[in-house]
C-alpha cells in the first residue's frame, strides 16, 4: 500500500487503525507515527489515534467512535494522550455530519455502526475546534521532524534547543502556544 502511494506523490498515511473491530483495524499496529520505505524513499504512518485503559486501546477520536461516544469522555481520553505526549488524530467522514443523509437497508448491527450519534456530531466537532488547538497532519510531522515536507530523511530525534532541555515545561508551553496560533478558527 505504502509504494502505490508514494508513488503517487504522498509522503505519509494516516491509514493504520491500532485497533481490532469486526470490519477492519489491526490490534498490534503501532500507536505512535513510525517510518518506513516505500517508493525508495522514506514515507511516514500516522495511526489512527486510541488511548489506554487498564493495558486496553481504546478508539475515541473518529468515526463511530467520535459519533457515540460523550464528549467528556473524548476529552479525557485527548488529555491522556496528550499527557504521553503524542497527537490526537482526529478523522471524520463527511457524511458523519450530514444527519438528513438518505438511510440505507442494513443489518441491525451496521445501521447502528453507520448512523447512531449522527445528529450531534457537528456540535461535537464545533466543541473540540474551540477546545483544541489544531494543525495539519504535515505540519505536525514537519515539527516532529519526520520528515522534511519532500519526502527526504527526517529524524525520530526532536531537535532541542538548550533552553528546551534544561526546562520541558517551556519546551510544553511553546508548542501549545505554536499549535494555538496555527489553529482553525471556531
Amino acid at each position: 500500500m505504502y509504494d502505490v502511494l508514494a508513488e503517487l506523490g504522498f509522503d505519509y498515511s494516516a491509514s493504520v487503525f491500532p485497533f481490532k473491530t469486526y470490519l477492519y483495524g489491526d490490534g498490534e499496529a503501532p500507536t505512535r507515527w513510525f517510518a518506513t520505505r516505500a517508493g525508495g524513499r522514506r514515507f511516514v504512518e500516522l495511526p489512527a489515534t486510541v488511548v489506554e485503559y487498564a493495558g486496553k486501546r481504546v478508539p475515541f477520536a473518529g468515526g463511530f467512535y467520535f459519533r457515540v461516544l460523550p464528549w467528556q469522555m473524548i476529552r479525557a481520553a485527548s488529555k491522556r494522550v496528550h499527557r504521553d505526549e503524542r497527537a490526537v488524530v482526529f478523522y471524520l467522514h463527511p457524511r458523519e455530519i450530514d444527519p438528513a443523509q438518505p438511510r440505507l437497508p442494513l443489518a441491525l448491527v451496521d445501521r447502528l455502526v453507520t448512523y447512531w450519534g449522527l445528529r450531534g456530531c457537528k456540535r461535537k466537532l464545533g466543541k473540540l475546534l474551540r477546545w483544541s488547538a489544531t494543525c495539519s497532519v504535515e505540519s505536525y510531522l514537519e515539527e516532529e521532524r519526520a520528515f522534511d515536507g519532500n519526502g527526504n530523511e527526517g529524524t525520530t530525534e526532536k531537535k532541542k534547543t538548550t533552553e528546551d532541555t534544561e526546562n520541558t515545561e517551556t519546551e510544553n508551553r511553546g508548542r501549545q502556544k505554536k499549535r494555538q496560533r496555527r489553529a482553525l478558527p471556531s
